[in-house]
């Protein structure tokens, strides 16, 4: 696994942020297909939401649209920084995973997701007390440092992906 500097993944991001800044000043909506399978069961792959770029009041359970690179993911917001290192950051899972994403820049998160049909989004599904304690131990690492939490989410990650092929 190559590991790209902050400044690499800043100018991956830089044409994707400009695309929505441009859309958030026109048409303030992007639409878009769900692919993969991390929001199952409330957003299966096949799914057609709406990613509103104008809705920048975001709290926790609220599913939004976060950049990553030159990718773009739908996942549910579990928790903020609240630290003044960690104010600028949010943390988010997706509804079918475990272990939350390291986390994600404010200016990372484009905007809230709705379903283009107008339906409504499911809540987040409840958690075993085991993942809500993973969760609590990221949030925690990103008070400490930004750093240490990506650092952290990205070795259970690995680690988890060493014990599926073991088997």
């Amino acid at each position: 696994m190559k590991v790209r500097t902050l400044e690499e993944r800043s100018r991956q991001e830089e044409p994707m942020l400009a695309l929505a800044e441009w859309a958030r000043a026109n048409s303030g909506t992007i639409e878009s297909t769900v692919a993969g399978r991390s929001m199952l069961p409330t957003l299966p792959a096949g799914t057609r939401i709406v990613i509103d770029l104008r809705d920048r009041d975001y709290r926790p359970g609220a599913i939004v649209a976060v950049l990553s690179g030159n990718t773009v993911t739908a996942h549910r917001l579990i928790g903020r920084g609240r630290g003044r290192r960690a104010r600028g950051y949010w943390i988010a899972r997706g509804d079918a995973n475990a272990l939350p994403d390291p986390p994600v820049s404010v200016a990372a998160v484009l905007g809230s997701v709705r379903l283009a049909d107008g339906g409504e989004l499911a809540a987040e599904p409840r958690r075993s007390l085991l993942v809500r304690i993973a969760a609590l131990i990221v949030t925690a690492a990103l008070e400490v440092d930004v750093r240490f939490a990506r650092a952290l989410t990205r070795a259970a990650s690995a680690g988890r992906a060493r014990l599926q092929f073991a088997s």
